[in-house]
């Protein structure tokens, strides 16, 4: 496949805008990089906060963190998938002036990379690469579940984890692997979203309208304890919720978005943990939102590559597309557009709140 020279990307522009325009195609990768030619990208909404949101990123950058396309070419070091193949993606978008995923093409970390099964199409992974692994990292590299690999099938339940915004990308993903991981997972949604959210792995749904949702938590354990939670949506007070319904004698929480000092102290027996999926997918310190500033860690950046190159694939294995893999794993629902001109829309989508319990996606 012949490589351009430049291709052309959405861009950040002054006043919360966007443009198309050509930028130039570096193919003098790092020895960890991976070069794909973009077939399709999904939306997140750290997307839209960080080009038209007017909070967190500034202009003349690539926007986009999630996409799926061919491998054109690999740096050195990189083993787990090679030119030719067909992979998801992503990285911390809007932050270079040439390079991110809402593009004709896109350099990645390798540890973010994972190779698609073949009846998987590409708007179907450019929907899963940041919210799975933003769930894995929490779950997995953070409160140490067991993988999925390792428990059997209906294995009885030891304890409960509470997953706080179950219908939202993070929160979708994160039930399904909980629940593959053996725990009796407690998800907090909107009720019309309930049989749903059971059909992939819940075992309580609760609405978070509710006012007394903290008491229907603690009064839904069947006896088992409550140690471990995770809050995707970390506003209008789910944070100060999620540690109050934490067993009395404590408990560990992981947070997708930083709360402050007040809310992480609530409880002092309950650790309130940020955790931030960029440090997959980075190589240097990051100054996240240009306020918080996230060490580079390169055991996050290890335990991606491993998850990316054995556990990915066992979750995906026998995809059939629309309908998921052959454990049961499977995608939001898909808003699925096309093109460059799609994105922009979409992201304004996004930032008005048009949408709910599905996944943006583009083919480009």
């Amino acid at each position: 496949m012949s490589i351009p020279t430049t291709i052309k990307a959405l861009k950040s522009q002054p006043g919360e805008g966007l443009a198309i325009e050509e930028v130039p195609l570096s193919t003098n990768l790092a020895p960890y990089e991976v070069l794909v030619k973009t077939r399709a990208v999904g939306l997140n909404p750290t997307d839209w906060k960080h080009s038209i949101g007017g909070m967190w990123g500034d202009a003349g950058f690539v926007v986009g963190c999630d996409g799926a396309g061919d491998v054109v070419a690999v740096g050195s070091e990189v083993k787990h998938v090679q030119v030719g193949d067909r992979v998801g993606a992503f990285l911390y978008g809007t932050q270079h002036e040439s390079n991110g995923a809402f593009a004709e093409y896109a350099r990645y970390n390798s540890p973010s990379v994972w190779k698609l099964p073949e009846g998987m199409s590409f708007a179907e992974a450019a929907s899963i690469t940041v919210p799975i692994l933003t769930a894995a990292q929490s779950l997995y590299f953070r409160h140490d579940l067991p993988y999925p690999s390792t428990v059997k099938a209906n294995t009885r339940p030891t304890e409960n984890i509470l997953i706080w915004g179950g219908s939202t990308a993070v929160g979708h993903h994160a039930i399904q692997l909980a629940h593959l991981s053996g725990q009796r997972v407690i998800a907090i949604a909107s009720a019309r979203n309930h049989e749903f959210l059971k059909s992939i792995g819940a075992n309580v749904t609760i609405d978070y309208k509710d006012e007394d949702a903290v008491k229907q938590i603690r009064d839904s354990l069947d006896g088992l304890p409550l140690k471990r939670a995770l809050d995707t949506v970390c506003e209008k007070g789910s944070t100060r919720n999620v540690i109050d319904a934490i067993d009395p004698e404590g408990g560990y929480l992981t947070i997708t978005l930083p709360v402050d000092d007040a809310t992480s102290a609530r409880r002092a027996e309950v650790k309130v943990e940020f955790v931030l999926a960029y440090t997959l997918a980075t190589r240097t310190p990051i100054a996240f939102g240009k306020a918080v500033p996230v060490p580079f860690i390169p055991e996050d950046n290890a335990r991606a590559l491993a998850w990316n190159t054995h556990e990915q694939p066992a979750l995906v294995d026998g995809w059939v597309e629309g309908k998921g893999s052959k454990c049961g794993y499977r995608t939001q629902k898909l808003r699925v557009g096309e093109g460059l001109e799609g994105v922009m829309e979409g992201l304004n989508i996004m930032k008005r709140g048009e949408y709910a319990a599905e996944k943006l996606v583009y083919n480009i």
